[in-house]
């Protein structure tokens, strides 16, 4: 391969990688901050049922570019139009079968994973696009096949390019003009699918004239050659997505949804890693097939040679980098979160990140099983040691309290096993050369590395990072003192010599050349565009603008300050309290049990009343998710039992179905729903005794007519709770949201809003929260006011128990009064 087409297609490749990470650097914040960890996390989870049904495509894909490149390379263009147009068709017969049965899996999908009720419809709608997504992409992948052949991956990631500025524009536009939804995500991959078929196609019929769309050209050979190898690659994808796929699934039915969510955070990074580990090799892989098919063995093996170094080279500063700085960068990137889930999903990252440092030294050699066609011993052993990592992982959470860790660490260590003893072993027998043949370039890039990342570590011991500006800085500055580190180390004297006159002919050239003179100021300023466009974004993002409004509200704070502790009488109080609630209204009306406290789970919250003095409100549904009940169908035979233990159990408004919130209604639908709801539930329970007035409406959203609507009206709201991140509450402006975040309490034109405080569901560690309550210098004075919650769904797990009575047993030990918010309104 001549260095001038390596060079374009490593570059346009690369800033495409860029690109799209500097979408999901601006997108993902968005996202968590609007619609919750949890629903962020059924995204990922979306995409890796996606990555299921592919391992059955992978049966002919994956190596038809192998196959169609390797006769065009040898001349044969009748067999490589065979191979064309029969893959092709095969992909229409897998597309059917793919919308099949998709269509059965997202009926059912809310029978085997745990969705909470209000993210049903817009989860299954998100699992819709996403199968979408992946019939339209296994479309195009016989139109990829043009620009491999070709060896012109710089067109493939102008296509890329041109579809991912589309991509961010449409999710710039449904984030900011509608209400935010997670399947955004999905519409907008649709849109980003269709651009990149469409382009693929065009450069097929120019690249690859010859090859022409026909069933006379299907030939079953063909299929039959493509199946007996492919199967092994789908084999071996089954393998690889039990060890590293199943991550979020396991989360979600072992942990719950919170959980996936923190893990599918910590994924971004470490996945676009990959994704640009995955790019650069590939640009290797034609040139590997060229020499195979000619028999070039020893040129293949110092071609191999120069790609690892080549790709750990560009790979060891950034990951490095982000090991060392990572806590850094998720604590400006996601400034809702708390120090403990900051620690939580660096460490998690890292645990991801594992395989990817271990094989940036020798990735390209995955590739040499392809180009040899010889797949049996490394499918093989990924599938034996695929099976062990799950059942292992599956193992530690029933016996260990390793939890969300060993969903993300046990898959790690189990590929890097395979990594470091298997890999490197089989390329070379793949090649029937000796079997360390490639180990001394690899050992040697993993030493570099090893070096680099202690320097990083070092020079973290001396640097304090508090904003954006100063980490950009600090990367520059420790990028290029990396980079310089790995030039020395990497490379012998031969190659800096000959990479120094490399870059002096390039810089000769540019300057003779006008056309790349033209291409440069580009590049320099889309790079400043993109630049000025994320410092705005920082700029603008309402969690830096905190210590702004302290100082330019200082009289305000104060006078709001005093009207809180007026409120809060002097004294710390408790609130629990649990949404989503109607299931055990719906089992007390199915059973004719003598006591309500036959039920689980008004048994548990009447267990943490008699022990704990606990005081504990039900934030309620008007119709189940599946609309098989409602609250007009639930007994009032239990109604002097409600009323009798008012003072301790209490209902409120919560929402009209999972599939509603409050941000865009009228006024009227809002005021009807809470007057249905309210109701029924005086009904039920026999007494307007029962009722709370300060509730929490479906995901903290309200618009100020619904929810001034909610306040005039017979027991009407005097108040609502907020959200327990920095997303945005209910109609709050950046400056009243930044306030309510920070001294727990806001009043807003005779609304009152109290933060919620700990979800159950994201909280690892319960006693390191909880200690941080008494320890945390920011927190020790202004937690007076503790708002503590769950889902009632989230009852059937033991560990949501287990957090919610070491709650209450905190605030039994540290002067906490359990109490309604409400009681505490003057």
């Amino acid at each position: 391969m001549k260095s001038k087409r390596l060079i374009i297609n490593l570059i346009s490749n690369i800033f495409s990688f860029v690109l799209q990470l500097g979408i999901n650097f601006i997108i993902t914040p968005i996202i968590t901050e609007k619609v919750g960890d949890a629903a962020y996390g059924f995204i990922g989870l979306a995409n890796n049922f996606v990555s299921y049904a592919n391992i059955f495509t992978v049966i002919i894909n994956s190596m038809a570019s192998r196959f169609i490149t390797f006769e065009l390379t040898k001349g044969n263009k009748e067999n490589a139009n065979n191979y064309f147009s029969s893959v092709l068709l095969m992909d229409i017969i897998m597309s059917i079968i793919i919308a099949i049965a998709s269509a059965g899996i997202i009926i059912t999908l809310q029978y085997f994973l745990n969705i909470p009720n209000e993210l049903v419809f817009d989860v299954k709608l998100t699992f819709l696009l996403a199968f979408i997504n992946l019939i339209i992409s296994v479309m195009n992948t016989v139109f990829s096949i043009a620009t491999f052949a070709k060896n012109r991956f710089d067109l493939s990631a102008m296509g890329n390019i041109i579809a991912n500025i589309v991509k961010a524009i449409l999710l710039i536009i449904l984030f900011n003009a509608f209400v935010p939804k997670i399947y955004y995500i999905t519409i907008s991959a649709v849109l980003y699918s269709l651009i990149v078929v469409l382009i693929n196609f065009k450069f097929t019929k120019k690249l690859l004239p010859e090859l022409k769309i026909t069933t006379k050209n299907f030939d079953k050979v063909s299929i039959i050659k493509i199946i007996k190898s492919g199967i092994w690659n789908a084999i071996n994808s089954l393998g690889k997505t039990l060890l590293t796929g199943l991550d979020l699934l396991i989360a979600n039915l072992f942990l719950g949804a919170d959980a996936m969510g923190l893990i599918s955070i910590s994924k971004t990074i470490p996945q676009s890693i990959e994704n640009l580990l995955v790019t650069i090799a590939n640009i290797f892989s034609p040139q590997f097939i060229y020499y195979y098919s000619q028999r070039k063995i020893k040129e293949l093996i110092k071609y191999v040679n120069f790609s690892i170094k080549l790709i750990a080279t560009l790979l060891i500063v950034p990951i490095a980098g982000f090991i060392a700085f990572g806590t850094d960068f998720f604590r400006l990137w996601l400034p809702s979160k708390t120090t403990l889930e900051i620690n939580t999903i660096q460490m998690l990252s890292i645990l991801a990140l594992a395989p990817y440092f271990i094989s940036m030294g020798n990735y390209s050699l995955f590739l040499l099983d392809t180009a040899t066609n010889k797949l049996k011993r490394p499918v093989i052993a990924t599938l034996i040691i695929s099976i062990f990592s799950t059942v292992s992982t599956i193992l530690a959470l029933k016996f260990t309290n390793l939890g969300i860790y060993a969903v993300a660490g046990i898959s790690s260590i189990f590929w890097c096993i395979k990594v470091f003893f298997f890999n490197t072993i089989n390329a070379a027998k793949n090649l029937r050369v000796k079997w360390y043949t490639f180990y001394p370039q690899y050992l040697k890039n993993l030493s570099v590395f090893s070096i680099v990342i202690i320097v990083f570590y070092f020079a973290k011991r001396y640097i304090s990072i508090s904003s954006w500006i100063e980490l950009f800085v600090y990367a520059l500055i420790l990028g290029i003192l990396g980079y310089i580190l790995v030039f020395l180390m990497l490379f012998n004297k031969e190659e800096k010599k000959n990479c120094l006159i490399f870059l002096k002919s390039k810089i000769n050239t540019i300057k003779r050349n006008r056309k790349q003179q033209i291409f440069v100021v580009v590049i320099i300023f889309t790079i400043c565009l993109g630049s000025i466009g994320v410092y705005y974004k920082i700029s603008t993002d309402n969690s830096y603008k905190i210590e702004q409004l302290e100082i330019l509200n200082v009289a305000k704070e104060d006078n709001i300050q005093s009207e809180k502790n007026e409120i809060i009488n002097q004294n710390k109080f408790i609130h629990i309290s649990l949404d989503d609630f109607i299931i055990a209204f719906e089992d007390i009306s199915k059973n004719n049990y003598d006591s309500i406290f036959e039920n689980d789970t008004f048994s548990f919250l009447k267990m943490l009343n008699d022990k704990y003095g606990a005081i504990i409100s039900c934030y309620t549904y008007y119709e189940n998710d599946n609309k098989n009940f409602n609250l007009s169908e639930c007994t009032d035979r239990y109604a002097k039992e409600f009323e009798e233990n008012s003072d301790w159990l209490k209902f409120g408004f919560h929402t009209y179905n999972g599939g509603k919130n409050y941000a865009k209604t009228s006024a009227e639908e809002a005021k009807n729903d809470y007057n249905r709801i309210i109701s029924e539930l005086i009904r039920i329970t026999g007494s307007e005794k029962s009722i709370d007035k300060v509730v929490r409406l479906q995901n903290f959203a309200g618009n100020e007519d619904s929810v001034q609507a909610m306040k005039d009206t017979d027991n009407g709201i005097i108040g609502v709770l907020g959200a327990d991140d920095k997303r945005r509450s209910y109609y709050l402006n950046d400056e009243k949201n930044s306030y309510l975040y920070k001294y727990d309490y806001y009043e807003d034109d005779g609304v009152d809003f109290f933060k919620t405080d700990l979800r159950m569901e994201l909280i690892e560690n319960i006693d390191e929260a909880l200690n941080e309550l008494k320890t945390n210098e920011d927190l020790v004075d202004n937690k007076d006011i503790l708002i503590i919650f769950t889902h009632e769904w989230q009852l059937t797990k033991e560990d949501i128990k287990i957090k919610l009575e070491k709650c209450c047993e905190f605030a039994k030990n540290n002067g906490y009064e359990f109490d309604y918010p409400m009681n505490r309104i003057k």
